[in-house]
């Protein structure tokens, strides 16, 4: 399986961080409004560094933040991709959920938030006008946890097993894992494919 696109940006976003994040999260307020940027720049960041590739130059890409993404719904979801061939008009629309793990919650408040979004994509119906005209649809949920050495580290990735199978969901092994060199930070990533 490649890479997809979300992973590398993630570990553009966060791999030097983790003294940020530490900081960020010991204050126990929600920094997901923080990550949505770092996100986005990493985005930017890997598109940046690929552009003048063969498999990429024919690539115009988006970003936008909270984005109004569910038909019939004013839902928004926490940012949208879009990429779009200049080559045949083909566009790809991929809208991500986002949830922060932050140290003023229990792991039960932050695995039901996680739990919340793995249902907000799963019974998703995305905006009629992305599924009438683009090539691929797809909504992800991204959970980042953070681990600093306490005795409750070894539980959020058991959490993270259970909320996975209570919603009948497989986490992607391959990319579900550290995003940072000292493995303070974890992310979790779910994909459904709407088209």
């Amino acid at each position: 399986m490649a890479e997809p696109y979300i992973s590398s940006a993630l570990d553009i976003a966060f791999q030097n961080l983790s003294p940020k994040i530490r900081e960020i999260y010991s204050l126990g307020n929600g920094w997901e409004g923080w990550a949505q940027v770092e996100i986005a720049l990493g985005f930017k960041t890997r598109f940046a560094l690929h552009e003048k590739s063969l498999a990429l130059k024919d690539i115009t890409v988006y970003s936008e933040r909270e984005k109004g993404s569910y038909e019939g719904s004013a839902k928004r979801c926490d940012f949208l991709v879009t990429y779009v061939d200049k080559t045949n008009n083909k566009s790809t629309m991929l809208f991500y959920e986002l949830k922060c793990m932050r140290q003023n919650q229990t792991l039960a408040q932050f695995t039901g938030g996680v739990g919340e979004d793995i249902d907000k994509v799963n019974q998703a119906s995305p905006r009629d006008e992305w599924m009438a005209s683009a090539h691929q649809v797809a909504g992800w949920v991204i959970a980042i946890t953070v681990h600093t050495g306490n005795p409750d580290d070894d539980n959020i990735n058991t959490a993270m097993r259970e909320i996975a199978a209570k919603k009948g969901i497989a986490w992607w092994p391959e990319f579900s894992r550290s995003i940072t060199k000292d493995n303070v930070v974890r992310v979790w990533l779910f994909k459904r494919d709407f088209k």
